[in-house]
């Protein structure tokens, strides 16, 4: 049986890893396949007790469930739901460093008035298509109040990056999070 740490380790030295979900209970058994030079090994990482999500996951393999997003963006294909992972899903989980865009203007929405009177606060994670420029061409809300999201999109739309190309090819597609916190601050 591989642990977490184990895993953990490959990952964080740029092993790509493959995961299959092998049940949607409470305790969650994860079938883990991945490559070492020629060798595919397969073995199972335990129960985690992860509920079926990629913050359960990502705290398996990274030893952070804030990491999700890094799941969520290998597998954007996939997972449509990052709450809720399927019977038999499988996944791929990336390195744990991943090369990103630089943000170089960057626009924080106002704390909409509504969420601020029912004490609403959170995150609201987005996927962003970028165009050859830099700036959000489109904007995915993954997951977030409602009350949230309409100020999160209309802020990043406004958001340009410096142009990142991995290998030859321009990386248009990542994933965000904006914070709400309780004391009305956005970050």
């Amino acid at each position: 049986m591989i642990g977490g740490g184990f895993l953990n380790r490959l990952v964080g030295k740029g092993v790509s890893v493959n995961v299959e979900v092998a049940t949607r209970v409470c305790r969650v058994p994860i079938h883990i396949c991945f490559e070492i030079g020629l060798d595919l090994i397969s073995d199972s990482v335990g129960e985690a007790q992860d509920g079926g999500t990629l913050r359960g996951l990502a705290k398996l393999v990274y030893g952070d469930k804030k990491m999700w997003i890094q799941i969520y963006a290998a597998n954007r294909d996939v997972v449509s739901d990052p709450n809720a992972l399927l019977y038999g899903m499988s996944l791929t989980i990336p390195p744990s460093h991943q090369p990103a865009p630089k943000l170089e203007t960057k626009v924080l929405p106002p704390y909409p008035s509504e969420a601020a009177s029912q004490h609403v606060h959170g995150d609201v994670a987005m996927d962003l298509t970028l165009s050859d420029d830099g700036t959000v061409q489109e904007v995915k809300v993954i997951e977030g109040n409602p009350l949230l999201k309409s100020a999160s999109t209309d802020a990043v739309k406004q958001w340009k990056y410096r142009p990142l190309t991995v290998h030859g090819k321009l990386v248009n597609r990542i994933v965000v999070v904006l914070t709400f916190d309780k004391n009305g601050k956005v970050r």
